[in-house]
């Protein structure tokens, strides 16, 4: 064999061993590390997109839109491409870490003046500062990596071109600043960074008031360095964008990277302007975005595990892919709908929104995309539909929501009660709440309280107790429980006490002498009830009261009539009946010691009314939803009991307020040692056939004050406003 041959034959096997290795590296990278790469192909391709929900409407009971959900768009801040690739966030985390590098403390703030002189900073940095000898590995890589990426964004080069010739001075040992090196004018990219910034300051400005983005952005900062992956979400910026601004941003995404404009919604009360109350916006509630708190987070948590069968099913009906990426699409659909709950979650606060938060809420949907290798979108691969929040129809009427609301302002126009007042209306046949109102009172540090369901210090009910305490007093009689008989009561003798064991100074307000059970009820007699109590005992005086729903036994058992719950109300925010027993059964008799809402107290008389309790509504029921506790009382016992509240409206405490066809019963409490009372009026309208039964409250008025006084005007104003008006008057009275 020749040399000739020779030197062929070992060029021939060179060549024939370069191929084997190639043949071998192909073969594993196919088949040992197939999956990888195309796990990682995928992975860029595939592009997660949210669809916001739809809340449900909240309507009046006739159909009257109160709240809906607009559709407009959001502005989102992404932290980590606006950092990297935006020459606002590249210029301060580039000048912040070439302090660093020198063992200086950070400096640079997100604000217009201090990106300026960040920008100076970047460009005046040496190129020297860029090898790994002199700032050490991960600095001068990161900070090459800011650079080209500043530069890149200026000039309209590629930050891989710029990243090269960035490495190729370094081979060549360049010296001076890495701008000058790269031949690039400073002047030249100051001014375009001045136009970006500029451009970035104006967007911020029109935001407007709802976040200040500079201030995000530097939260964004500090929680880089704080929390794991913080930085890895969008952030929500604004969530009513200007049309023309969501327009110009989204028309200069290459411009600003980290601002993204997306599709969304806005919660909006009184679309119509028909010019709600405070009190039926109040009940209506509120709607925020999720918080970082344990309570949201559960939620989060059990609507991502509700889920995930969905989730699973979109990546199953994929047959084109592997078991793994079937999987990895699974995680990624996750991550984004979690994501999204994170930035862009509506959740009700309060009211109604509160309340029913789970049927307003519906579900988001979810777009599994395909992108071109110019990050395009340019294909459906699956989505999972929008799912929007069921509508829910209140059983306020907003007719008379607003004769209310006006009628309590007339009332308490020259006097405000120290911790507020607050009415209801409701439908004694059903338990439908008609409609409420409340304004809070003078006492700065108790505002937090809504008098509408819950009460300052003491809510006691006072003289609105003695029906219920005389129905039982009528009751027990028939049955043979213990009860004090007529011939034994000592007639009232007005401020002078009762006489005998543990009665202390018990009196009346007037001498009554002797009356009957109508009249003592019509004048509000404190010793004939008095009597009545001590004759039932503590045991009957709790009977009484938890017949009609307003005593909850410490022992946890609960008595039909009593209602934890009144849909629409959020359930925090509801308070129970309160009892007092240090009070003794002498003043728990006339209502001291008993506190209660209106809502509770409305009810109460609604029973008085029809023989029967009904279950309170704030949502608009089917009549197969309704639900009644029959009181089991004799119906002599509720006529002499409704004569008593006749002969109040007509001959009694309530005399003055001339209320025709009403049947009514007015209540003063002493709250405080200074004479401060609650004053209250409650009742019914209809007679045999109740059209409405009501309750209303001032809380603390002034001694001298009574019910008939403060509280009855307010009802008494809304009575008259009702019937000015023939079509509710016909509907309701």
């Amino acid at each position: 064999m020749n040399d000739s041959r020779r030197r062929v034959l070992v060029v021939g096997g060179c060549y024939l061993a370069a191929v084997l290795v190639i043949i071998s590296h192909l073969a594993f990278t196919m088949l040992g590390q197939g999956e990888d790469w195309l796990r990682r192909s995928y992975g860029n391709r595939w592009a997660f997109r949210n669809v916001p929900t739809k809340r449900g409407e909240i309507l009046d009971r006739r159909g009257t839109l109160l709240v809906r959900d607009e559709p407009t768009s959001s502005l989102e801040i992404h932290y980590r491409p606006f950092r990297r690739y935006h020459p606002v966030g590249v210029s301060v985390n580039c000048a912040n870490l070439v302090l660093e590098s020198k063992e200086q403390a950070w400096r640079y703030a997100f604000t217009a003046a201090e990106a300026i002189g960040a920008f100076e900073v970047c460009m005046a940095v040496p190129l020297s500062s860029l090898r790994r000898s002199e700032t050490g590995p991960e600095t001068s890589r990161d900070l090459r990596f800011y650079l080209s990426s500043l530069f890149a964004s200026l000039t309209g080069s590629t930050q891989s071109q710029i990243f090269l010739e960035i490495r190729d001075l370094l081979d060549r040992d360049r010296q001076g600043s890495v701008c000058a090196a790269l031949g690039l004018d400073a002047a030249d990219l100051e001014e375009v960074f001045k136009q970006r910034l500029g451009e970035f300051g104006e967007i911020a400005q029109r935001i407007g008031p709802e976040r200040d983005l500079w201030s995000e952005l530097q939260r964004c900062e500090s929680r880089r360095s704080e929390i794991e992956r913080s930085e890895e979400y969008p952030r929500t910026v604004s969530r009513r964008l200007d049309y023309d601004l969501a327009l110009y941003i989204a028309r200069r995404t290459e411009w600003h990277p980290g601002l993204n404009v997306r599709p969304s919604v806005e919660r909006v009360k009184d679309p119509l302007g028909l010019g709600l109350g405070p009190t039926l916006r109040g009940i209506v509630g509120t709607v925020t975005s999720e918080y970082a708190g344990e309570a949201d987070e559960k939620r989060r948590e059990q609507i991502l595990l509700e889920l995930l069968p969905e989730l699973q099913d979109m990546a199953e009906d994929r047959v084109d892919l592997s078991e793994d990426l079937r999987g990895m699409a699974t995680s990624e659909l996750s991550r984004t709908m979690s994501a999204h709950l994170i930035n862009q979650g509506r959740v009700g606060r309060s009211g109604v929104e509160a309340d029913l938060d789970a049927e307003l809420r519906g579900q988001s949907g979810l777009h599994w995309l395909m992108r071109s290798r110019r990050t395009r979108e340019e294909g459906l691969w699956n989505s999972f539909d929008v799912s929007p929040g069921q509508d829910v129809y209140l059983t306020v009427d907003v007719r008379l929501q607003t004769l209310l609301e006006q009628a309590m302002d007339e009332a308490l126009l020259e006097y405000r009660p120290k911790h507020g007042a607050a009415i209801a209306v409701i439908d004694p046949q059903t338990g439908d709440v008609l409609a409420v109102a409340s304004r809070r009172g003078l006492v700065v540090e108790k505002q937090a309280l809504d008098p509408l369901i819950n009460w300052t210090s003491t809510g006691y009910v006072g003289s609105l107790a003695k029906p219920l305490l005389l129905l039982e007093h009528l009751d027990a009689r028939r049955h043979r429980r213990p009860f004090l008989a007529q011939n034994l009561l000592v007639p009232c003798q007005g401020g002078r006490p009762l006489e005998g064991p543990g009665r202390f100074r018990l009196t009346c307000d007037h001498v009554h002498g002797t009356l009957g059970a109508v009249e003592s009820l019509g004048e509000s007699c404190n010793h004939f009830f008095y009597q009545v109590a001590e004759g039932v005992g503590v045991e009957g005086v709790v009977r009484a009261y938890s017949r009609f729903g307003l005593h909850r036994p410490e022992d946890g058992t609960l008595p039909a009539t009593f209602q934890v719950h009144v849909p629409g109300v959020a359930r925090r925010a509801y308070w129970d009946p309160q009892w007092d027993l240090g009070r003794g059964v002498h003043r728990l008799g006339i209502g001291y010691g008993v506190s209660a809402n209106v809502l509770q107290v409305a009810r109460a008389y609604a029973g008085i009314a029809t023989g029967r309790l009904p279950e309170l509504s704030l949502v608009r029921r089917g009549e197969s939803e309704l639900r009644f506790t029959e009181l089991g009382l004799d119906l002599d016992d509720l006529q002499i009991v409704r004569n008593g509240l006749r002969y109040c409206a007509v001959r009694g405490t309530a005399a003055t307020l001339e209320l025709d066809d009403a049947w009514v019963k007015t209540g003063t409490a002493e709250v405080t040692a200074a004479g401060d009372n609650n004053a209250w009026l409650a009742g019914y309208i209809g007679g045999e056939l109740p059209r409405m039964a009501f309750a209303s409250v001032a809380y603390f008025v002034p001694q001298g004050e009574y019910g008939a006084e403060v509280a009855g005007p307010m009802f008494q104003i809304f009575l008259n406003k009702v019937r000015e008006d023939p079509e509710l008057s016909e509907e309701y009275l």
